[in-house]
């Protein structure tokens, strides 16, 4: 988990109602641990045609503090526990309906 220092989207063309999309991220530099530099793109997983485009960059949050930041999070708490004992599983299992 990561504070979000910087965001820029770039909005391409409309996404139609109801259209599925596929969304596609990686770390693009990671400066010492202080700031991890991220880039993304939503597509259209038929044509690959992108919808957006963004770049992002983030400072980690000190595991100590984890706990403390996931009282902040609205939804289940225990999936957010779970996930805040296992981050490195993704995730998936905090998004998931």
């Amino acid at each position: 988990f990561g504070f979000c220092a910087e965001l820029s989207i770039r909005y391409l063309r409309p996404i139609p109602s109801g259209q599925t999309v596929s969304l596609e991220a990686r770390l693009v530099e990671n400066k010492r641990g202080r700031i991890f530099t991220t880039e993304g793109i939503l597509t259209d997983p038929a044509t690959k045609a992108p919808f957006a485009t963004g770049t992002a960059k983030y400072m980690p949050i000190p595991g100590e503090k984890l706990a403390e930041m996931g009282e902040d999070f609205v939804g289940d708490p225990e999936r957010i526990r779970t996930f805040l004992q296992n981050p490195s599983a993704g995730l998936g299992g905090l998004l998931a309906p």
